[in-house]
């Protein structure tokens, strides 16, 4: 498998993916389609010049995506992945399992797991802290993606629509919670992955 080496084949890849998980009917897809929005706007934003080191914000999200391709085909061809990845794709499986569910399945590997080492990858030892304005704008485009988001996800499943409405604002507000706390958890995780030279106590990561 030749894994991407820019922003683009990441979006190229993920189409592939989709269209795999498309083809087989699998719940698969719902993380993959997210994904690909997300990516397209990091692209665009990239484009624009919204980050501090745009260059180096690529390089972040070609190496972060990586991690979630290389676990999906790890899966398809039932070869070992991450444990967390293996439980997200398993949940795939069972029909219990709603739409954000399954969202929020992925997001635990991919943002609680595979952010954090994809940072300490790209900018190792004491760098890591020039990444954290870069790193925390991904926030402003997560937050400003979620009414977009709430009404995709609504045309497949409708029951989103009053829970929504029922909850006004409490999803952005959740958003920022959320999207806030775990990049911050991940760079403090970045600890446990590179070495500091004042280190503070260890990064847990987990498998």
């Amino acid at each position: 498998m030749l894994l991407p080496g820019t922003i683009q084949e990441v979006i190229q890849q993920l189409e592939d993916i989709i269209r795999d998980c498309e083809k087989r009917g699998s719940r698969q897809v719902y993380f993959a389609a997210l994904y690909l929005r997300v990516t397209k706007e990091v692209s665009k934003k990239i484009k624009e010049g919204f980050f501090e080191d745009n260059e180096r914000m690529e390089k972040l999200d070609v190496v972060f995506a990586n991690r979630y391709i290389t676990a999906y085909h790890q899966y398809r061809g039932k070869e070992t992945c991450s444990k967390s990845w293996a439980l997200a794709f398993d949940t795939c499986l069972k029909w219990r399992a709603i739409v954000m569910q399954h969202l929020l399945a992925g997001m635990n590997a991919h943002i609680g797991l595979d952010l954090g080492i994809a940072a300490a990858t790209v900018c190792p030892g004491d760098s890591i802290q020039s990444l954290r304005n870069d790193f925390l704008k991904i926030n402003i485009i997560l937050t400003d993606m979620v009414n977009t988001v709430e009404k995709e996800i609504s045309e497949i499943w409708p029951l989103l629509k009053p829970i929504d409405f029922l909850a006004g604002k409490l999803d952005e507000k959740n958003c920022l919670l959320l999207h806030g706390h775990s990049p911050r958890k991940s760079l403090e995780g970045c600890k446990g992955v590179c070495p500091f030279t004042n280190p503070g106590p260890p990064g847990r990561l987990y498998q």
